[in-house]
Formats: structure tokens, sequence, C-alpha cells
């Protein structure tokens, strides 16, 4: 669905479906985490994303609702709760990703 340095241009909501989101590192396949329904990808407002940190594949038949991120200024004028709600996330996403790559970091330097 999406590759690593892919332009990220689209809030996504997953309607059905599962996407398996990984990175390559030292040539293996790193999972770090499985989009199932009712989970946002992609770009959040707020957000100063511009591309995508790691691959996404459907691992199964995929559904998404897709906003461009032109509509976000709207959103937020209008959708203050659903901007707010968004905002959370980003946050959550932020040190969701922070901790696995610290743990990776620590098992591949035990690793060596």
């Amino acid at each position: 669905m999406f590759r690593k340095d892919d332009p990220l241009d689209h809030l996504q909501v997953l309607l059905a479906g599962c996407v398996r989101v990984y990175m390559v590192q030292g040539g293996q396949q790193i999972e770090f985490g499985r989009n199932e329904k009712g989970d946002i990808m992609g770009v959040l407002p707020y957000s100063r994303l511009r591309a995508a940190t790691g691959n996404g594949d459907a691992v199964e038949d995929t559904t998404l609702l897709s906003l461009h991120r032109r509509h976000f200024p709207e959103m937020i004028r209008t959708q203050h709760e659903l901007a707010e709600t968004f905002v959370h996330l980003m946050l959550n996403r932020v040190r969701d990703f922070t901790k696995f790559q610290q743990q990776y970091e620590k098992m591949a330097s035990l690793g060596k």
C-alpha cells in the first residue's frame, strides 16, 4: 500500500481489512504494528510528516476512507473535537514509535 519515503497526503480510516506496517533494517523486515478495522493511518492534522517512515502491506482485502490534507484547515475550524482526537492520536504514535525504536536499538546492540 505504501513504501518508505512515499509522500503522505491523506488521512485514512481503515474501514475493512488489515495493514501490516514494517521497516527494513539490516536486511530484515521488522514489523512494528498492524492496523485493523477502525484504525486511522496516514498523515494527521498538525503533523509535519511528509513521507512514510516505513512500509505497509495489506494482508487481506482492505477498504479505506481517505481525506486529503487540503481539507484539514476546514476540519480543524469546524470539527474541534475531532481535531483534538487526532492530536492525541498523533502524540500516541510518536510515543509508541519512539518506544519501538529504543527497544529495537537495545536488541540490536545485544545481538552485536
